[in-house]
């Protein structure tokens, strides 16, 4: 199974065991505040999600489940998906974390590796983050990623910001060493 791996992140893909982890994280209703989604109502929703869930296959990238390196301790997903919506085709960035492990910096750090992933190694010219516009920790880590402000838009029926980055200023904040963090895909 493919993997990346930061400082403190194994980032891999979801799998049927992941269920309950999903279930749980959906069942926080500050987890999904923001994201215009809902708590699954069974634990069955989750797996099916988990079953029918093909970006993988379909594109080589997804959401990927974040572990600490410490303990295996899950702590979020965090990753790329193809989005075809309302005349707009892009790669968005995406990720949630359990409460206990807000604030610590694993958005940021997973967000990274999902970036250098996409330009590095599937060839994304852009990719695009989006949050709704209260959320402002989620706004904080999209701007501190280098990401500039594309336009105003609704995201799953909330009145989001759109956050863009290119392929050329990902390449310059790197060789700039923007970023501290180390990545490796496996």
């Amino acid at each position: 199974m493919f993997k990346i791996e930061t400082d403190r992140l194994f980032m891999r893909e979801w799998n049927a065991d992941d269920a309950q982890i999903l279930f749980d994280m959906n069942d926080d209703p500050l987890v999904v505040r923001y994201t215009g989604d809902r708590a699954f109502t069974s634990l069955d929703e989750a797996r099916e999600l988990i079953r029918t869930y093909d970006h993988y296959q379909l594109y080589g990238h997804g959401r990927w489940l974040c572990t600490l390196k410490s303990n295996d301790e899950i702590v979020g997903w965090c990753g790329l998906k193809r989005i075809d919506e309302d005349g707009d085709k892009f790669v968005d960035l995406g990720y949630r974390f359990f409460q206990k492990h807000w604030g610590k910096g694993y958005a940021t750090e997973s967000s990274f590796a999902s970036l250098k992933f996409g330009f590095e190694k599937i060839g994304c010219e852009e990719i695009v983050a989006r949050a709704v516009k209260e959320n402002e920790a989620s706004i904080h880590v999209i701007r501190k990623l280098g990401f500039s402000f594309w336009k105003g838009a609704g995201c799953h029926g909330l009145p989001a910001e759109y956050y863009r980055l290119r392929r050329e200023d990902f390449n310059k904040l790197v060789q700039g060493n923007s970023y501290p963090y180390s990545v490796a895909f496996k």
